[in-house]
């Protein structure tokens, strides 16, 4: 049988693969793992999958009379840390099912997941602990979706391969929409981000997490560095815990810089052996990140301050692509780079004039059963999409056919800008001529911020 250590490099490196073949195409969706360092501060972000939950940490010990979720949010308020909660609905419908063997991923459950344990759905989830949910919002905390039933988007050959999936995409996006709705109309929260269960994105009708993600209006909640607490238990506590700290430590004793930027992977529930190092372990992990002066920031913050992976502060009209980004415009790649110094193709330019809400608009259609089946796929991530919604708006005037790959030229964009403007009443922007004879990505930024975002 292969090992997780095996099985983990196998999945970095297609995990890497898949990144650089997703760095070719501007998206609605960016998988966000980190973001580019800020120059002046030091700031990370946490966050914590699959609660919130009221059991207790395990082992219990003396004088804890606080569920899960309260006590790490506890530890968070004694560090001035915020979190990113990646919350569920309930598991608590995910049955019948049997209970797996302890120790292995299947602990909770052979069919599905049963947070917190087999039987006791009830302690976890929005749904169930509302009020725990209301205690994050008040406390500062981040919430994010990581699916009403936490079941798996597809299958997977290795260690999930017994589980029930999701058919298609429509099951999928109603699945993020009812805890979208639950949250939002019981917390008044809209949420922006969401984790598939276990990182699974492919769908079995052919779509993935992305197209539903898309739909949903959401970022893809990804991780670059794993604060550990899921696997199984090495038989000693405390091991466990400092199994959890030390790669941190290493990380600063190493690089104090090497954790900037980036989103720590971290547990609201148990590992595979019912326990939950976490407890410990979180406060010395926030103690190191202070004594190397980090800020432990929301994911919402953290965006909000560097957006991409490759542009960051200082850079050539960072501040409009920042302002960009903010009104929701498809200004980045699918694997949150920017490329700011890649020249610009006709498609990029009009798919950069497109609001992420092109995406959005259709979800209500797909879950009324509206489209057919034929439809459904087509509703993927696509630059037609944005060509066409440019017509309909009339940015592309009388032109016929685009040539999405040609270069944008300086004749091409006052043409592009001139339509634009004309249709938002004669709005007037300055024009600068490209370096070259085409322009960069970075070069168009502020004409388009002129053109797009009201003042």
């Amino acid at each position: 049988m292969i090992g997780y250590g095996t099985l983990r490099k196998i999945n970095k490196r297609i995990k890497q693969a898949k990144k650089d073949k997703a760095g070719k195409n501007l998206s609605p969706v960016r998988r966000i793992e980190r973001v580019y360092p800020l120059t002046n501060r030091r700031v990370c972000a946490m966050t914590f999958d699959d609660g919130p939950s009221a059991a207790m940490p395990s082992p219990q010990k003396m004088g804890n009379s606080q569920g899960l979720t309260e006590t790490l949010t506890d530890i968070l308020k004694a560090y001035d840390a915020r979190g990113t909660f990646d919350i569920i609905g309930t598991t608590a419908e995910n049955y019948p099912d049997k209970r797996g063997k302890l120790h292995t991923a299947s602990w909770g459950g052979k069919k599905h997941d049963h947070y917190p344990d087999f039987g006791k759905d009830h302690l976890a989830g929005a749904v169930n602990q509302p009020q725990l949910v209301q205690n994050l919002i008040q406390s500062g905390q981040s919430l994010t979706n990581h699916g009403y039933h936490h079941i798996l988007y597809g299958p997977i050959n290795y260690i999930y391969r017994q589980r029930e999936t999701y058919q298609n995409i429509v099951e999928v996006v109603d699945d993020l929409n009812r805890l979208h709705q639950t949250v939002k109309n019981n917390f008044d929260v809209d949420m922006k981000f969401a984790r598939p269960p276990h990182y699974i994105d492919h769908i079995k009708d052919g779509c993935d997490a992305y197209d539903a993600f898309a739909l949903m209006g959401y970022h893809y909640l990804a991780a670059s560095f794993d604060g550990g607490g899921w696997q199984p238990t090495t038989g000693d506590y405390e091991q466990d815990v400092e199994a959890m700290v030390k790669p941190l430590e290493r990380a600063l004793q190493e690089n104090p810089e090497a954790l900037n930027g980036q989103i720590i992977f971290q547990k609201d529930g148990c590992n595979m052996s019912l326990q939950t190092p976490i407890v410990d372990a979180l406060p010395r992990q926030l103690a190191l990140l202070s004594q190397y002066g980090y800020e432990v920031v929301t994911v919402d913050e953290l965006i909000n301050l560097s957006p991409f992976e490759d542009y960051g502060e200082g850079m050539l009209h960072f501040e409009s692509a920042r302002a960009l980004d903010r009104a929701g415009f498809i200004i980045g790649y699918k694997n949150n780079t920017f490329q700011p110094s890649r020249l610009l193709t006709m498609g990029e330019l009009i798919t950069m004039a497109t609001p992420r809400t092109v995406y959005t608009k259709k979800r209500e259609a797909l879950l009324r059963g509206d489209l057919k089946d034929h439809l459904k796929r087509a509703i993927g991530i696509h630059v037609d999409h944005h060509i066409q919604y440019a017509r309909q708006e009339g940015y592309l005037g009388r032109l016929g056919t685009i040539d999405t790959e040609a270069k944008v030229t300086l004749e091409a964009l006052i043409d592009f800008v001139s339509a634009i403007s004309k249709l938002r009443g004669n709005i007037e922007v300055t024009l600068s001529e490209p370096l070259g004879e085409t322009y960069t990505r970075a070069e168009v930024l502020p004409i388009l911020e002129q053109l797009l975002i009201e003042k």
